[in-house]
């Protein structure tokens, strides 16, 4: 019997060239079943597997933060996380760190490597380090952008959590805070032109320049007065313990000491032009 030219000869059967391609997909497939039963992949499953996996990490929800530390001023740390803030946090407070970071803003986003990316772009050129998330700005141009891309404000729970970190050392941030603070500045505090009244209720001094006072009875050659050496005088000490005067004066009825609090909490702005 003559060969047709389009038929190849295998097993002493003959298989046409034209079922040629049927045949081998039966045989992919018999190949690829029996991979399954054995709990095998193919290369090209598990390149679409992988492909797969890598579309979701790329979109993953997760929680983004805005943290401050008071040991580290000027410093924001900006970082995301899926997995337990809690746990995150405590990663973060090694012993490398004096004291634990501070919750600024959190939030959840839809994409948390998008939210990433965004920063690194808005902030890259003040990146203190490439390989740390730690950015020289202030927390309100990070927290501005967090907002626009957050989906749920979770601060309150990631600040409880912080707090949770490291109790013990919750008064030692507060007592490092308050000797970090900028000294009162009367004028700065937008006092500048008022009068100020001593405790004997009689006294008084008016605010100059740059936080010095004018007592009564001032004389230009009398140079600059500090409100600190001039309450020294009225108390007749150069106890230590008076190096803060504050608590001796009032302003339309106000403590000083109090006034200065009130300035503390809206971040110690410059109100000298007011």
């Amino acid at each position: 019997m003559a060969i047709h030219p389009r038929r190849i000869f295998a097993t002493k059967k003959f298989i046409a060239l034209d079922v040629f391609p049927i045949f081998l997909g039966l045989v992919n497939g018999a190949v690829i079943l029996v991979m399954l039963l054995f709990g095998k992949t193919t290369p090209r499953q598990e390149n679409a597997s992988k492909g797969l996996k890598r579309h979701n990490r790329k979109m993953t929800e997760g929680i983004v933060y805005v943290l401050t530390n008071p040991a580290m001023p000027k410093m924001v740390k900006i970082g995301r996380t899926g997995r337990e803030i809690g746990a995150r946090l405590s990663d973060l407070y090694t012993t490398g760190v004096p004291l634990p970071f501070e919750c600024e803003y959190a939030a959840r986003v839809k994409d948390q490597n998008e939210v990433e990316s965004a920063f690194h772009l808005a902030f890259g050129p003040y990146r203190v380090n490439p390989r740390r998330e730690f950015f020289n700005i202030e927390p309100e141009q990070a927290i501005t952008l967090l907002r626009l891309m957050a989906i749920e404000d979770v601060t309150p729970v990631i600040q409880e959590e912080a707090e949770k970190v490291d109790t013990e050392a919750n008064a030692a941030t507060e007592k490092f805070k308050r000797t970090q603070r900028p000294q009162m500045n009367l004028w700065t505090m937008g006092l500048m032109g008022e009068e100020i009244l001593f405790k004997d209720g009689i006294t008084t001094a008016k605010i100059a320049y740059d936080g010095w006072i004018e007592p009564v009875g001032y004389k230009p050659e009398d140079g600059k007065v500090s409100l600190t050496r001039y309450t020294k005088e009225l108390l007749g000490t150069e106890d230590r313990k008076t190096r803060r005067p504050a608590p001796y004066w009032t302003y339309k009825g106000e403590r000083l000491s109090d006034l200065y609090e009130e300035w503390a909490e809206a971040g110690f702005p410059d109100r000298s032009n007011k």
